[in-house]
């Protein structure tokens, strides 16, 4: 199969993780910073992880109309993603697939470098013509920096939490694992309920939290983004519900338990605030936040002491 490629390399300001972190957003970002290109793109099968079907309807900029394309790749720790184009008129007919490999390298500076590399795998010896190639990479790199730039205009504050534990990680793991059962036993003055809404417990999975008395909201509604059982890590966020106080895009949860030398474990939580424009939540409600997932940890810590039948 003949194949011809371009590449794109363009260096950013933000770290690798945070460059990785918008581009997991591409699917609501691009058609908002460049619809003249990326009109929709919509999920037609899967939860985004590997496997997903998607679909692009393309703006008047291209000459395309759609392409269906399938996630190949995720290494959420090497800040990789691949995915390819198997359907559409942006094959032109002349070609058997589009395949997009992109990777953020971290730099010295503690910025990154955006790469991506595009593969046009071809049916025959027809190839599509330096004209298109460079329309592509040149679409590509404009949607880079915008999306770079929304980045910018939209800023995160992020609050960390570390609690030792004297269970083991895979058994902490465990324990939150069942956190939408234990969380409104244990603290019901937060959580009142957790149910889930669409899916099945995996990635892209969707589930609804209503608060109780004790904070301010009354419900949220999250998707779980990551889950890595090998490496106790376990990420969602926030996209709809009065919790988001108007003035926050998401917040993303990200959870990590790491094995400590005595057999126990720490406990780690990165709450981030990704927020509309220049309003932040107040340092009293970060600071209450802090303390009720705190306060929820040790809940279900004592609840797993209590009940060690289960874990």
């Amino acid at each position: 199969m003949t194949s011809v490629s371009i590449n794109i390399e363009i260096p950013s300001s933000f770290s690798a993780d945070k460059v990785f972190k918008v581009f997991s957003d591409f699917d609501s970002i691009a058609p908002k910073v460049n619809p003249e290109v990326f009109k929709s793109i919509e999920t037609t099968e899967g939860n985004g992880g590997i496997g997903t079907i998607k679909i692009f309807t393309f703006g008047d900029a291209v000459p395309f109309t759609s392409g269906k394309y399938k996630v190949d790749a995720i290494d959420a720790s090497n800040f990789s993603y691949t995915y390819s184009f198997f359907e559409g008129d942006n094959l032109m007919g002349i070609l058997d697939s589009i395949t997009n490999q992109i990777t953020i390298v971290p730099s010295a500076d503690g910025g990154s470098i955006f790469k991506q590399t595009i593969i046009y795998n071809c049916k025959g010896n027809e190839k599509p013509s330096e004209e298109v190639l460079k329309i592509e990479k040149d679409i590509y790199e404009k949607t880079f920096k915008a999306i770079e730039a929304y980045g910018i205009a939209h800023p995160e504050i992020s609050i960390n939490i570390e609690i030792p534990s004297s269970f083991s990680a895979e058994k902490v793991f465990k324990v939150f694992s069942d956190f939408d059962t234990i969380a409104p036993k244990v603290n019901p003055e937060v959580f009142k309920a957790i149910e889930t809404s669409e899916g099945n417990g995996g990635v892209g999975t969707i589930k609804i939290f209503t608060f109780g008395d004790a904070v301010p909201f009354t419900s949220g509604k999250y998707k779980v983004d990551a889950i890595d059982a090998n490496n106790f890590s376990y990420t969602y966020s926030f996209f709809e519900g009065d919790n988001l106080m108007g003035i926050l895009d998401s917040i993303t949860n990200q959870i990590t338990i790491v094995p400590s030398a005595d057999g126990g474990s720490i406990f780690k939580q990165t709450i981030i605030y990704n927020c509309k424009g220049n309003d932040k939540p107040s340092e009293e409600v970060l600071k209450i936040e802090k303390e009720i997932y705190e306060k929820t940890f040790k809940a279900i810590e004592a609840y797993g002491v209590a009940h060690p039948e289960n874990y």
